[in-house]
């Protein structure tokens, strides 16, 4: 999983001073048509790896990780992540330039 910071005037995940907020765009009923194709083929999988993949979302799920995840309308936690070019950046140095749109890739598995 890989996390970068790019700054852009454009929608998605904004943290427009420090504020988590979603935009309201149509791409959100794309994201549900991706996430059941994601589902139908992980329904394919033998059932080994079904009930593996299943005992490890329970066990995030028992973690209480949902409970920390940062809600919509809560203030962001600072953080600091390398840039595309390694240079440290932190979400308070961005947030002085204007809106920052905050976008996580987990890559592929």
């Amino acid at each position: 999983s890989g996390a970068s910071l790019t700054t852009k005037n454009g929608s998605g995940f904004a943290l427009p001073s420090g504020r988590l907020e979603y935009a309201n765009r149509p791409e959100g009923v794309m994201l549900k048509d991706k996430l059941e194709a994601i589902r139908a083929m992980a329904r394919r999988l033998p059932e080994d790896a079904q009930a593996l993949m299943q005992r490890s979302i329970d066990d995030l799920r028992a973690s209480g990780i949902l409970g920390r995840v940062v809600k919509i309308g809560e203030r962001a936690p600072d953080f600091t992540l390398p840039s595309i070019d390694g240079v440290p950046v932190s979400l308070t140095e961005l947030l002085v330039k204007g809106p920052v749109v905050l976008s996580f890739f987990r890559g592929r598995w």
